[in-house]
């Protein structure tokens, strides 16, 4: 075979897993159990006891594809993360003034927590936000 049609063979090759690559990642296939995880599965899996305790503590942030930051689209690209998981809830020993926590968890399509960071928030924007994702779950429940 010439040089020319086995380097252009395997280029093609990579090119094609790069793009099947892509199409599982962005779909939120995952591998492990051989299908996408619903948002309640992803939520379960990263929350526990929390989301048991309170099924309005956690949200789901469906990350974009592109938001204009490369470093994201290639760590999505690459299957690192996939989605947030917005999660609020009481600190056992809360800072002044911020009893309650904002937890953000960023996952892969399994529900793997791959990076994770948060901020103290006062009780009365952390009640907001849960009566709004309280709100919104209700009226997409509604909705099916």
């Amino acid at each position: 075979m010439p040089k020319f049609l086995v380097t252009t063979t395997i280029l093609l090759v990579i090119a094609v897993s790069l793009i099947l690559l892509n199409i599982s990642n962005f779909s939120g296939y995952c591998d492990e159990i051989g299908r996408p995880l619903t948002e309640e599965e992803l939520i379960r899996r990263v929350a526990g006891p929390i989301y048991e305790e309170n099924p309005y503590c956690c949200e789901l942030y469906n990350l974009p594809d592109f938001d204009g930051n490369f470093d994201n689209y290639l760590s999505r690209f690459f299957g690192h993360y996939s989605n947030r998981i917005d999660m609020y809830y009481k600190q056992n020993e809360a800072e002044e003034g911020a009893p309650y926590y904002h937890k953000m968890v960023f996952i892969n399509a399994c529900g793997k927590p791959i990076d994770t960071f948060g901020i103290g928030k006062s009780e009365k924007l952390a009640k907001t936000i849960m009566k709004s994702i309280k709100r919104r779950k209700e009226e997409k429940n509604n909705g099916q």
